[in-house]
């Protein structure tokens, strides 16, 4: 290719070395991908990861070992901000979802048992699925008030 460059036309030249990509490790799983993480809540996609083959069988086991309560939230983060009609107001979720997750027992838990202790046994508060209510799910979205992250507020803060 470096003499082919040095004789002829680059444009040319990278034409006649370019190769279509194989396709990716994800791609080849995209069905499955999408069989099991289009379930509507965070119990169903684990039932279906455990259905399918083993690399579906080791996202469920690695889901399962985090807070209850982060993988709803996160969950609802995400369906939530593909409906959302801007970024600004994604960021401004995400603000909100951040702020919320910093004063739940589990952003200490989480620390405390991977970097601290390390003993890799965090006590989640709620410890299952089923004990994460609405209700606390939602409480990660309520408006910060006089806190809530806006652009204009970004702007004049981030010399901070």
């Amino acid at each position: 290719m470096v003499d082919a460059l040095s004789e002829g036309d680059p444009a040319g030249v990278m034409r006649s070395f370019a190769e279509p990509a194989s396709e990716s490790d994800l791609a080849r799983q995209r069905t499955w991908i999408d069989a099991c993480y289009s379930a509507p809540g965070v119990e169903e996609i684990l039932v279906r990861l455990r259905q399918h083959d083993e690399a579906a069988s080791s996202a469920a086991k690695e889901i399962e070992g985090k807070s209850p309560t982060a993988l709803k939230v996160t969950l609802r983060a995400l369906r939530s901000a593909a409906e959302l009609p801007d970024l600004e107001t994604v960021l401004a979720q995400e603000f909100r979802v951040s702020t919320a997750a910093l004063h739940i027992p589990d952003f200490a838990e989480g620390i405390r048992a991977r970097i601290i202790d390390k003993d890799r046994t965090p006590a989640w508060s709620p410890a299952t699925l089923a004990e994460v209510t609405d209700e606390r799910v939602e409480s990660f979205f309520a408006p910060l008030g006089a806190e809530e992250w806006t652009a204009t507020r970004s702007a004049t803060t981030s010399g901070r």
